[in-house]
């Protein structure tokens, strides 16, 4: 049995939320990590409902504090320290509280592929003797002695876990820290960025420049141009950038520039030893910097976790300082 839509305000209301959470954010950028578009409809509001609190605004249904509240009973605090005060209990909710609406605002949701994988694994690790696709009646009686209630609750409380581990997962993607030596990795970058340039070149300045302006934007006029004396033309081959550098005699910095444009563009003149050349992009092919040989190094694999793990923790802080949580009802904690 699927859960409910937990969270019952209305979309547009959430998105303008969460886009000012965005601009706010030092860490989510231009990678959609806050599609708020795909948001699912919330439910309508019921009225009288009990409420716990809210942040951005929004209210909290007591029944999501309960539910959550039963979670970190059920599974402790997945993510960091066990709450060894009702101080810190109560804070471990509301931190899932506040994930959980972020997610459902992203329409970050578990595939059922996903539910199996974490059922089987919790068993396993619970070491449990039958066969929970096969012996129903086992799993129930095991779900109940869990949880206290049913096998539908289990696997709603797994969804929700599931659900905040892949917001988690995104946000930690998004943060890229930088701990290799900015002059190592460059010039990794450089012996290990290809482009492939078509070039017509000149010995005047302004000549090059004069037919940058007749075929800039116009790819036909290119061809046309070469057809008529294609002996002034001639292409590089898929080479490195060092190579440009120390071949074609194009500077570093020129040929790290093209590198960023797009393939089929036509790049203005720059000057190539005793010529000025105007490039046509062919070809080309970025570095992998998971490839960069300290990117395998342990020391480095554990700083880049370590760094990221800071980087989510700030973001993390940032978001409840910005959601302002107020809390309505003592039993969602200190008032």
């Amino acid at each position: 049995m699927k859960p409910k839509n937990p969270w019952i305000k209305n979309r547009a209301r959430c998105a303008r939320i969460f886009v000012k959470v965005l601009f706010l954010s030092v860490f989510l950028v231009a990678q959609d990590v806050w599609a708020l578009g795909n948001a699912q409809s919330p439910a309508p509001v019921q009225e009288k409902e009990e409420v716990a609190g809210e942040f951005f605004g929004v209210e909290v249904p007591m029944k999501n504090y309960r539910f959550v509240e039963n979670v970190v009973k059920v599974f402790g605090n997945k993510w960091g320290e066990q709450p060894k005060s009702e101080e810190q209990f109560h804070e471990v909710i509301w931190e899932q509280l506040l994930l959980s609406f972020l997610a459902f605002n992203q329409n970050i949701n578990p595939t059922q592929e996903e539910l199996e994988k974490e059922i089987t694994r919790t068993l396993e690790d619970e070491k449990v003797t039958f066969d929970w696709r096969q012996d129903r009646a086992a799993y129930e009686q095991w779900a109940r002695r869990k949880t206290g209630d049913s096998v539908e609750l289990f696997e709603n409380q797994l969804r929700h876990l599931i659900q905040l581990q892949k917001l988690r997962d995104k946000v930690l993607d998004s943060i890229k820290p930088e701990v290799f030596d900015k002059d190592e990795l460059q010039k990794f970058f450089d012996q290990n960025s290809f482009l492939n340039l078509e070039m017509v070149s000149f010995k005047k300045q302004q000549e090059a420049e004069d037919f940058f302006l007749k075929v800039s934007g116009r790819p036909d006029t290119w061809e046309r141009q070469k057809k008529r004396s294609s002996a002034d033309f001639s292409q590089t081959g898929l080479v490195s950038l060092e190579s440009l550098r120390g071949t074609w005699k194009m500077p570093l910095e020129s040929a790290r520039r093209i590198l960023q444009r797009d393939v089929g563009e036509i790049y203005p003149p720059r000057h190539m030893g005793e010529t000025y050349s105007v490039f046509k992009i062919l070809e080309k092919k970025l570095a992998d910097k998971s490839q960069f040989p300290k990117a395998a190094d342990p020391y480095y694999v554990d700083l880049i976790r370590k760094k990221k793990q800071e980087a989510f923790n700030l973001w993390l802080k940032q978001l409840k300082e910005q959601a302002h949580i107020k809390i309505y009802n003592r039993e969602g904690g200190k008032v």
